[in-house]
């Protein structure tokens, strides 16, 4: 670590590469809930039907109509995508930045 670095000044970013452009924060933040979120039910995905088979929680659930395995697979994984959408979605919710004097309050770094 040279000088500059251990005295923490700030350096400035790497310009992007030309034909790039960069995503805003509304962007960004659909994206993290959205990758969040998809990875969050393909992990409860793998669990849930490691010890449920789809074929017979379809039977369970509804007898009269009859559900292939991966539909019920694929009705699961929407599912815990749509729950772990809303987790995610309220998290973000919850840690935007609050409103003072009629403006956002942010840090001292400008985020």
């Amino acid at each position: 670590m040279n000088d500059v670095e251990q005295q923490g000044e700030f350096k400035p970013p790497l310009p992007e590469p030309p034909g790039q452009k960069s995503w805003n924060q509304q962007v960004q933040r659909f994206a993290n809930i959205m990758w969040s979120s998809f990875g969050a039910a393909a992990f409860a995905s793998m669990i849930c039907f490691s010890f449920i088979d789809p074929e017979l929680l379809g039977v369970a659930m509804m007898p009269e109509r009859e559900i292939s395995v991966l539909t019920g697979y694929g009705m699961g994984f929407f599912f815990f995508w749509f729950i772990a959408l809303l987790s995610s979605g309220t998290t973000m919710f919850l840690q935007r930045p609050r409103k003072q004097d009629g403006r956002y309050r942010r840090d001292k770094y400008g985020k």
